[in-house]
């Protein structure tokens, strides 16, 4: 992994310093071998309305942070849930969330309707979610009957047989989830900060911060910073940037933020991205299909960040000249020297999700009350915003790893009312509901933008 550094700079020095501004968090984090706290939390579904953590003494206590928002951590509630079952004399399995009672309690209800499974959570947890040392979710802190900590995971290592070894005594101890240094990043100001070298009588070097005024525009591009946020790509007036991401998801967010002049979350789809690179070396390095603490790792060694300061003279609209400086950026910093390059074709692709009205009546006209969208894995409401933001949550999100390019043929563009309570990952489900409205995902050959990553 190559690391550059770029500025666009006047200024009268000879040597400039990139290095990281961040806003430091808590450092002092509980460990292995720690006594965790006792303190008390709110908690919805359980016999009482709160709970300490000492009540659980006795048993194997496993905290479980987590969001409504976490697609992985939705999708193992099923496992957790049949864990605790098996395990309900010995062990507790505790999902925590720093999320509103409201917000909660709406998906509670939603899972339990689609699932039957009755969600045990605390709610506006922020103290826990504090003390530990954590970039991404689903993340578990395992708490033998004593109240030390044994471990530090992902949901992988949750399984029967690993909780049957630390019961019977035949583990004291699991494979732990790798730490690194938590950074907190004020997302307002720029990642990186550039610095000049003094050069003092004693041959000593003081460094001089650059106020960010000063700058005229910079870029950089780095390999995995250990302790920045997972996966983050942000895009505003200040500047635009991904942390620890996959190289080929930083391309993948240009084109989907940037590329079309509005957000379209349907290209970053795992089904519209297409490797043509038979290197296997290369490809590895792009691509890879593990999830939890495999894609982790496979960060570690491949993933990468990047930042660019607009310039003070480009339109905050002029989309055209943002996507030709990344561009440009992403391939001098990764593309060049991996061999690749990358560009949107419209493709025939034999098996699409087509979006079609099957009316010619519109039934989703708003009746134009405050905008607003909610959404969760088993509820989807919007209320007089754009149908594209819709689909961009159909195809982005919910269908973010379908096999199948999800493309919208409904020539609905005006602002709409609609409401589906059902599981949005279920095609079956989601037509029921999506018919109310004169709406259906059809299985068909389309054409489709899609992003080919290719070989130099």
């Amino acid at each position: 992994m190559h690391t550059f550094k770029l500025k666009f700079l006047i200024l009268p020095v000879t040597i400039i310093l990139v290095q990281l501004k961040t806003v430091y968090g808590q450092q002092n984090f509980l460990k292995i071998g720690d006594k965790i706290p006792n303190i008390k939390v709110n908690l919805i579904n359980y016999p009482t309305p709160n709970a300490e953590i000492s009540d659980f003494k006795g048993k194997l206590l496993m905290l479980d942070f987590w969001a409504t928002w976490c697609s992985p951590c939705v999708a193992y509630i099923p496992k957790m849930d049949s864990i605790q079952r098996i395990f309900s004399d010995k062990v507790q399995i505790l999902p925590i969330s720093d999320e509103p009672f409201e917000k909660i309690d709406q998906f509670s209800k939603h899972l339990l309707k689609a699932t039957n499974i009755k969600l045990i959570s605390a709610f506006n947890e922020s103290r826990l979610k504090k003390m530990f040392n954590f970039n991404s979710i689903p993340f578990y802190v395992w708490v033998n009957s004593e109240g030390t900590i044994i471990a530090m995971t992902s949901a992988e290592e949750v399984s029967i047989q690993n909780i049957e070894k630390i019961l019977s005594n035949q583990q004291t101890i699991v494979t732990s989830k790798k730490q690194f240094k938590k950074t907190i990043i004020d997302q307002k100001k720029t990642i990186f900060n550039l610095h000049y070298n003094e050069l003092l009588t004693d041959n000593s070097i003081l460094p001089h911060e650059i106020d960010d005024n000063l700058i005229l525009g910079q870029s950089i591009g780095t390999s995995f910073i250990p302790g920045l946020p997972i996966g983050r790509t942000t895009n505003d007036s200040l500047h635009y940037f991904s942390t620890n991401t996959s190289i080929s998801r930083i391309y993948a967010h240009l084109y989907s933020m940037i590329y079309y002049g509005y957000t379209n979350l349907g290209i970053q789809s795992e089904a519209r991205t297409v490797f043509e690179i038979k290197n296997k070396q290369k490809l590895e390095h792009l691509k890879n299909d593990q999830y939890g603490s495999a894609y982790e790792k496979f960060l570690e060694a491949n993933g990468a960040c990047y930042e660019i300061v607009w310039p003070k003279d480009i339109a905050f609209g002029d989309y055209k000249t943002k996507f030709n400086l990344i561009k440009s950026d992403l391939d001098r910093y990764f593309g060049i020297p991996n061999g690749f390059d990358t560009k949107i074709e419209k493709r025939q692709v034999k098996e699409c999700l087509v979006l079609e009205k099957t009316i010619t009546d519109n039934l989703l006209k708003t009746k134009g009350h405050s905008p607003q969208e909610n959404f969760d894995r088993y509820n989807y409401k919007i209320v007089n915003k754009p149908f594209s933001t819709f689909f961009n949550r159909l195809s982005g999100y919910y269908f973010q790893l379908s096999e199948m390019p999800i493309i919208d043929k409904s020539g609905i563009h005006e602002n709409v009312d609609l409401e589906l309570k059902c599981n949005m990952t279920d095609l079956k489900e989601l037509n029921l509901e999506l018919a109310k409205y004169g709406l259906v995902l059809r299985n068909r050959p389309e054409i489709a933008d899609v992003l080919v990553f290719y070989e130099r």
